[in-house]
């Protein structure tokens, strides 16, 4: 039934109201979620982005300080091989060197070798007689080749880690041995100290072919080419990654800076755990505000879903006892569309004058059509007056006959249940009484029936024929004419009437009533 499928409806609509409230407050708790995963998100990004700058900074700064170590180490052993040649190149004086080598910082180590390998001259002081003929550097620059740059080595003659850069000296177009500068290892503890590079942090310098020149911490010699950072020098000689030490397996935010005349590679790692504790510290301190809001949040949510299905249950009720209510009163319409239907029958039996009979199966078809209308709609105790008004202008139209002309132009508009049977009684007297006197002895006829709607409440009622008109005056009032008055007094209407040929009856009245209506005085 109609009514059954409003209440499936309202019951839908309200379990949708409670479930669009359950995800509107869930929808809530996931969007601080997000938000709280999106500011994370974007303070990591902006850490990681700090720290990879920083690394790459670290870097430039380390291979900018390398660089120029490197320049004057070269320059001082150019200035060395020229001295070495200039005087004698097995064995030149020791201040010929000392001049040569100038202004180099007095860290450096440089030191003369002769073509077996054999110390020579040195600035270590008191030094003791080494030879190096076994070293990869001396090797190389014996077989040819004009520089190397060792990896750590330990130096013979003071014992520490040291990285040299060495020079070929060629006398006469032989090899006469060779000139070496040692770096310390410990210089880029100072260089670690000076950057403040944070704990866990890395200072390396690598060579070209993996092999590690100098190191904070320090580290022994080693092959490092498995590095990260020679797959990224195929790309780009500087930059930044993140990636794990092959030498202590700590993972860290790496810049590298290749130096642009030398075979180095200056690395800068920064721990990861350094950088991030801040963030992790922040991110402890927001759950704690987080997690008691959640929590808060989801006992609401719980709260909220336990009333909202006690309140469902209750609307439930209700429903179910306005479809037991409506189901009870489209019975009672039934029953009472039934009853006067049994009326009608009667009536139709009885032995009564025509006219009479016709009179009164016209009035109780009014009441019996305002029930069949509440009972076959949609609407509880409203009369779609269109519909209504309709059949019953057919219903009277057919108990006189239908060789007249019915117009109908009735507005769609609702009233009460009261107000329709009023109305509909009153336009039931208005059609009788025009089809009984305008049309009597008449083959045909035009008859209009309208209701418009004058807006404010107010509604029109016209019923115009084509008849005679009025009697004359001092006709006897007839009983149609009494019940016409007393149901035009019953919806409070103002009535004007006027021959124009044929009579046009006009009726101004509320829409809904403002007084309760008296009882009809038969």
């Amino acid at each position: 039934m109609p009514q059954d499928r409003q209440a499936s409806a309202a019951a839908s609509g309200l379990r949708r109201t409670h479930l669009l409230t359950r995800i509107a407050i869930a929808a809530l708790a996931l969007a601080v979620l997000i938000m709280a995963a999106a500011i994370t998100r974007q303070q990591y990004s902006a850490t990681r982005e700090q720290a990879e700058m920083r690394a790459q900074q670290t870097a430039h700064i380390l291979a900018t300080q390398y660089s120029w170590v490197l320049h004057a180490a070269s320059q001082a052993l150019r200035r060395i091989e020229a001295a070495a040649t200039s005087v004698d190149a097995t064995r030149p004086e020791p201040q010929d060197i000392a001049e040569a080598v100038g202004d180099l910082p007095a860290e450096l180590q440089y030191s003369l070798y002769d073509a077996a390998g054999e110390l020579i001259l040195t600035s270590v002081p008191d030094p003791t007689r080494i030879q190096v003929p076994d070293r990869a550097y001396f090797a190389a620059l014996s077989s040819g080749q004009e520089t190397v740059i060792s990896q750590i080595v330990t130096e013979r003659l003071t014992g520490e880690q040291v990285f040299i850069l060495a020079r070929r000296i060629d006398v006469d177009g032989q090899f006469a041995g060779a000139g070496t500068i040692a770096i310390p290892v410990r210089q880029m503890e100072v260089f670690a100290e000076t950057l403040s590079v944070g704990d866990g942090a890395i200072l390396t310098l690598l060579h070209e072919n993996g092999a590690l020149l100098s190191r904070s911490p320090p580290a022994p010699a080693m092959d490092v080419s498995s590095s990260k950072v020679f797959d990224r020098l195929a790309d780009a000689p500087s930059g930044t990654y993140a990636g794990v030490s092959p030498i202590d397996g700590v993972e860290r935010i790496v810049g590298y800076y290749k130096l642009n005349e030398f075979p180095v590679v200056a690395i800068a790692g920064l721990s990861r755990n350094t950088l991030f504790a801040p963030l992790h510290q922040q991110l402890r301190r927001m759950l704690v505000l987080l997690v008691p809001l959640l929590v808060g949040l989801g006992l609401l949510l719980v709260r909220l879903w336990r009333l909202q299905d006690r309140d469902e249950r209750r609307e439930l009720a209700l429903i179910e006892a306005q479809e037991h209510s409506d189901y009870l009163m489209k019975e009672i319409h039934h029953r009472v569309k039934n009853n006067l239907q049994t009326v009608i029958s009667l009536v139709r039996l009885s032995k009564t004058p025509d006219d009479v009979k016709t009179a009164l199966l016209g009035r109780v078809s009014a009441m019996v059509a305002v029930h069949q209308e509440i009972y076959s709609s949609d609407m509880r105790e409203r009369v779609a007056m269109r519909p209504y008004l309709g059949g019953l202008a057919q219903n009277v139209s057919a108990a006189y006959g239908d060789h007249i002309t019915l117009a109908l132009d009735i507005a769609p508009v609702d009233l009460s249940a009261d107000r329709a049977l009023q109305v509909g009684l009153l336009v039931n007297e208005l059609l009788s009484n025009a089809y009984k006197h305008a049309f009597a002895d008449r083959d045909s006829g035009r008859l209009e029936l309208t209701l418009a709607d004058d807006g404010a409440g107010q509604l029109r009622l016209i019923v115009q024929d084509d008849g005679p008109g009025l009697p004359s005056e001092g006709a006897a009032e007839n009983m149609g004419s009494r019940l016409i008055a007393a149901f035009t007094s019953q919806i409070d209407g103002q009535t004007t009437t006027r021959n124009q040929p044929g009579l046009r009856v006009e009726i101004v009245f509320p829409q809904e009533a403002t007084t309760v209506a008296d009882s009809v005085d038969y």
